[in-house]
């Protein structure tokens, strides 16, 4: 694409509240384990399958710990989309999970859209509390700890 097409575009991505998304990604892990959560395309690792049948077995905050605390694999190789938010480099427009469809609404407006967009709501993970709910101090802090960056720039907090 040359620079002249990309001018053209209004290009946005959103991003989520790490607090919020590990608790998804942790409930989504057990679910793939206990069967209530179908992934007949995904291929898995032996080392993912380790990894769905820690979430599975251990608390949320056990889970956090494992997984980003000071020895977790995690904690130097982030793997999870959310990891780096390196998706928002070059975008013209960061929208928030949390506001999607006000956030949406407001960019159609913002770029001259005529009419409105509905967004479905899917995957979404039932049965859960809020994020808050999960949480011991020590898992707080290992997420704040991970996360820092990604919370910092995008105004985040527990």
């Amino acid at each position: 694409m040359s620079p002249e097409e990309r001018a053209r575009l209004t290009v946005f991505t959103a991003v989520r509240n790490p607090f919020d998304d590990l608790v998804s990604m942790w409930q989504k892990n057990r679910a793939v384990v206990a069967g209530t959560l179908e992934r007949p395309d995904q291929i898995m690792s032996p080392a993912r399958v380790r990894q769905l049948e820690f979430s599975a077995t251990h608390t949320f905050p056990d889970w956090i710990a494992h997984r980003w605390g000071r020895h977790g694999l995690a904690s130097r190789f982030r793997s999870h989309p959310v990891a780096s938010f390196a998706h928002t480099e070059g975008v013209d427009r960061v929208l928030r999970f949390e506001n999607l469809q006000d956030d949406f609404r407001t960019l159609l407006k913002d770029i001259g859209y005529p009419g409105s967009i509905e967004l479905p709501r899917v995957n979404v993970t039932e049965g859960r509390r809020h994020y808050r709910e999960y949480y011991t101090e020590s898992a707080r802090r290992t997420v704040e700890r991970a996360w820092r960056t990604e919370l910092d720039r995008y105004g985040y907090s527990f």
